[in-house]
């Protein structure tokens, strides 16, 4: 494993201490690799639902159910995927 130093405030180094003991982690690092772990997890699952959306639209633009205008609508992905 290797060893990544981050300086952060001292009132978000109390937060981070409180959370990790809340929640009954051993200590702030080991935290701190929990939610670098649900980041990362989550961004890869974003990613994939985009691709997959991506390719949706791709296959119904072949079928001739969608426009060339439709395929290229950030707003209509957007409202697909939730994102606001």
């Amino acid at each position: 494993m290797e060893k990544v130093a981050v300086k952060v405030p001292e009132a978000q180094k109390e937060k981070l201490e409180e959370i990790a003991e809340e929640e009954g982690y051993p200590n702030r690092s080991e935290f701190l690799r929990e939610v670098i772990r649900n980041e990362i997890k989550k961004r890869e699952t974003i990613k994939k639902e985009v691709l997959e959306k991506i390719e949706e639209r791709m296959e119904r633009l072949e079928e001739g159910e969608l426009s060339f205008e439709d395929l290229t609508s950030n707003k209509e992905l957007e409202e697909e995927l939730g994102i606001e």
